[in-house]
């Protein structure tokens, strides 16, 4: 089993111990990444070129779209977090690459900018803004405030 299937694996678990048989409504994805890429784990970058070749990657994408509720596209997306993926154009292909992987015109894929009314919008579907504004400023700094 590879990293990806692993952790495609440890999501459908959570599903499962929350109520058998559901899916997510939507997903939020905390990663690091730039314009045209992002990184799920350490060292594994996911472009539009890696998604077409790598089967493993394409892999993970189609058993994370097998665990997004079709019922009501509008609301059925996979957001990421923290990264500015779609800030070019190879960005925004890649997010397109995605939702043909996923599950074309069904699952949505966004990279928001966080502090735009958009993005903070999104991030209050998946957290408190307050709490993760928090969250972020400790993760950036070398302070503790402990």
């Amino acid at each position: 089993m590879n990293m990806h299937s692993s952790h495609s694996g440890k999501f459908n678990v959570l599903l499962h111990e929350y109520k058998p048989g559901v899916k997510a409504k939507s997903v939020a994805i905390v990663c690091q990444g730039g314009p045209g890429y992002l990184y799920l784990l350490a060292g594994k970058v996911v472009t539009s070129a890696k998604l077409s070749t790598a089967k493993a990657i394409s892999k993970f994408w189609v058993a994370l779209g097998d665990m997004i509720s079709k019922i009501d596209p509008s609301e059925a997306y996979v957001d990421f977090i923290g990264s500015n993926v779609s800030g070019n154009r190879q960005g925004e292909q890649l997010l397109r690459d995605l939702e043909k992987v996923v599950h074309p015109n069904v699952v949505g894929m966004r990279s928001l900018v966080e502090m735009s009314p958009e993005g903070q919008q999104m991030l209050e579907t998946y957290f408190s803004l307050a709490s993760y504004k928090t969250w972020k400023m400790k993760r950036h700094t070398k302070i503790s405030l402990t």
